[in-house]
């Protein structure tokens, strides 16, 4: 085979780079819930029956129109935001 172009070896590094890149990490906030925290459910949103959000990554999510619930926590869990 004879070998590439300068251009091609470039295009290629660069290719190379991004396909190597890792995915940036979901960020999680990971709150614990305490006794009456205000635990938030996105019906529409959830992955399943068991994900929450807290009241601080609700309010920074867009919601509207969705079908939401939210409660008082008794003791334990955390937010699954991300």
């Amino acid at each position: 085979t004879s070998p590439l172009p300068a251009r091609d070896l470039q295009t290629s590094s660069s290719m190379l780079t991004v396909a190597l890149t890792p995915p940036t990490p979901r960020s999680t906030c990971s709150h614990h819930f305490s006794p009456l925290d205000i635990v938030w459910v996105c019906r529409t949103c959830q992955a399943d029956e068991t994900c929450v959000l807290c009241d601080s990554c609700f309010r920074r999510s867009d919601h509207a129109g969705h079908k939401v619930q939210f409660y008082h926590a008794q003791a334990g869990g955390c937010c699954d935001c991300g």
